[in-house]
């Protein structure tokens, strides 16, 4: 892929192209089970975001709906919820984490890029 004149040099079609990763981003901080917050960033300025979760890593092809085809790396994946971003593409939430979900799985799904988080598992 080129750009034309994009070189000092002279050379044409020899631009740069730049590729970057997913910019949605889960992270958590707290102690499990206990008291925890959960910060979702890059989403969709005020877009919808699906939380999945599973106990075990895998890969599965969400099935339906907005995002239909989109690969996650869950395996069997449960819909925790769906929650809406601010206007800066941002959601946080604490709150009280049970013994029953330490060692969860967790991945977020933007409905409108169907862009995909990272994985993070829930401390044990």
């Amino acid at each position: 892929m080129g750009a034309p004149a994009a070189d000092p040099n002279g050379l044409t079609e020899a631009g740069s192209a730049y590729v970057f990763g997913s910019s949605l981003s889960l992270s958590a901080s707290g102690a499990c089970p206990g008291s925890m917050t959960f910060e979702i960033g890059g989403a969709t300025p005020d877009g919808r975001v699906a939380i999945g979760g599973s106990f075990d890593l895998g890969s599965t092809t969400i099935p339906g709906g907005p995002c239909a085809g989109t690969e996650i790396g869950l395996s069997a994946p449960r819909l925790l919820a769906t929650v809406t971003a601010d206007a800066e593409g941002s959601y946080t939430v604490t709150t009280s984490v049970r013994a029953q979900t330490c060692g969860l799985y967790l991945q977020v799904v933007d409905f409108t890029s169907c862009e995909v988080s990272n994985v993070l598992q829930v401390p044990q």
